[in-house]
């Protein structure tokens, strides 16, 4: 586990500075443990914890728990310790939420990871996509999704390349797996659907990230990142009015680069036999792309919408909260309540 100490001196003039304490060896990581190791680690430096002022963590139930988390029991240690959320780790909570929720926004992933994995599974295959590119593939992290947007970046800039260096792999490799698995890559590169996810998310990301970038800001305070969050939000909305069809715009400029038609094919599957019920299911949409809008591009925005109110109300409370402490004084209960739910 990694210690950082941010610390602020209110003279001559209000000055923020972070310090990295270190790693310390952890073996358990329950809130017990957890809060423990941390309060012998400022111990052992000689740094009293009464003059705390703050927590941040990510996200986890052993972090933020309101009862067993590490910091609902400092803030028994010290009231004043109030718990703020990390504010890059609960953005990446909200792109992963989004990206679950869509069974196209997953397929491509694993399309993009796919691509990754083909190429660097073989010095050969590898030499033939460094003679076509210049951004390499690289693959992705579930938690850092600033690593997916280095992915997605390289696909999106790079499309027609990457295919011509799976047209040359499948020709020359030799293990007919390889070939059939270049085959359908290139395919899959090459289709609409894919053009268009590859689009959204590119946009998507690279606004997220923008903001991520500022949230991490070691002069970051606690209003100007809800104010963030909120343009984030009305951004991400704004796309949703017009986004998609800007997409559409931009991935047949991509299919025309290729040489392939800008057609949605529409994957049919197998129709199960449904017991009855007395709630109709859902009338089927007939147009591939509007389909691909409901079930790609307003789910994410549907996610999106709801996961960013919730982190910016949370944010908002505890800012109203520090408020209300600063005129009506400091009292034990207020701090213990501003743990986020």
């Amino acid at each position: 586990m990694s210690v950082i100490l941010r610390t602020v001196a209110l003279e001559p003039k209000p000055e923020v500075k972070e310090y990295f304490l270190g790693y310390v060896e952890v073996f358990e990581t329950t809130g017990l443990n957890l809060s423990n190791v941390i309060l012998d680690k400022l111990q052992e430096l000689q740094i009293p914890f009464e003059n705390c002022r703050g927590q941040a963590y990510d996200n986890g139930a052993n972090m933020k728990g309101k009862s067993q988390g590490v910091q609902a029991r400092l803030l028994t240690q010290n009231p004043r310790a109030l718990f703020v959320p990390c504010g890059a780790h609960s953005m990446n909570l909200v792109i992963a939420d989004a990206a679950k929720a869509s069974k196209d926004a997953v397929g491509y992933f694993g399309y993009v990871q796919k691509l990754f994995t083909f190429f660097s599974g073989a010095t050969q295959r590898w030499n033939i996509l460094l003679k076509q590119v210049h951004l390499t593939l690289k693959s992705w992290s579930d938690v850092r999704w600033e690593s997916r947007l280095q992915s997605i970046t390289a696909v999106r800039h790079q499309v027609k390349e990457i295919r011509n260096a799976l047209i040359e792999a499948r020709q020359a490799v030799n293990d007919p797996v390889a070939k059939v698995e270049a085959q359908a890559l290139a395919e899959e590169v090459a289709s609409f659907r894919f053009l268009i996810c590859t689009v959204v998310w590119f946009d998507i990301l690279t606004h997220i990230n923008q903001v991520n970038k500022m949230l991490q800001s070691s002069s970051m305070q606690l209003d100007v990142a809800v104010r963030l969050i909120e343009s984030a939000k009305h951004s991400l909305m704004k796309y949703r009015q017009s986004g998609f069809v800007d997409a559409q715009s931009t991935a047949k400029e991509l299919c025309e680069a290729l040489n392939i038609e800008p057609e949605l094919k529409e994957k049919r599957l197998r129709s199960t036999k449904r017991h009855f019920a007395y709630e109709a299911a859902d009338e089927p949409i007939s147009d591939a792309l509007k389909k691909l809008e409901v079930t790609f591009s307003i789910v994410l925005w549907h996610h999106f919408k709801r996961d960013l109110k919730f982190s910016l109300r949370s944010k908002t409370d505890l800012e109203f909260c520090l408020i209300s402490a600063k005129f009506k004084g400091c009292q034990k209960r207020l701090y213990r309540n501003t743990a986020l739910r």
